[in-house]
């Protein structure tokens, strides 16, 4: 359970950092975007 949980942080860590760099990947933010929020977005809300 504690696992879970430091995975999830991190998850949601690191959905916050890809977000706040859509200037640094530039098109393929906005080409991925959509998908991204549809996998791994949800995964770091849990």
């Amino acid at each position: 359970m504690p696992l879970i949980f430091y995975l999830n942080s991190h998850i949601a860590s690191f959905s916050i950092f890809i977000w706040n760099r859509q200037d640094f990947i530039g098109y393929f933010a906005k080409k991925d975007m959509l998908r991204y929020n549809n996998t791994a977005y949800p995964l770091a809300k849990i």
